[in-house]
C-alpha cells in the first residue's frame, strides 16, 4: 500500500517481473511513477518488455550533471597453488 515511486536501477529479467514491480504504484486506483534506468546492454531487454505490455515506455535523459552508478567490483578471487594461497 502507499508506494507511489518505483525505481528500476537495472532493468529486470522478466517482463513480468517489470509488470509486477511497476505495478505496485496503481493498488486501489492509486497513481504512481516508476522509473528505470536502461543502458546500451540492457536496451534489447527493455524493447522485449515494451511488446509484453504492448506498447512504447515513455523515455527520458539522465542529465549530464547526474553520474552513472557504477556496479560494485567484485573481489577476484586469490588463486590457490598447492592448497595454499598466492
Amino acid at each position: 500500500e502507499d508506494i507511489d515511486l518505483i525505481i528500476n536501477f537495472d532493468v529486470p529479467h522478466d517482463g513480468e517481473d517489470y509488470i509486477h514491480r511497476i505495478g505496485r504504484t496503481a493498488r486501489a486506483a492509486a497513481k504512481g511513477i516508476a522509473y528505470t534506468f536502461v543502458d546500451e546492454t540492457e536496451r534489447k531487454k527493455f524493447k522485449r518488455i515494451e511488446e509484453l505490455l504492448g506498447k512504447q515506455v515513455p523515455r527520458g535523459i539522465v542529465p549530464d550533471d547526474i553520474k552513472a552508478i557504477q556496479p560494485a567490483q567484485r573481489p577476484q578471487p586469490t588463486k590457490k597453488r598447492h592448497g595454499k594461497s598466492r
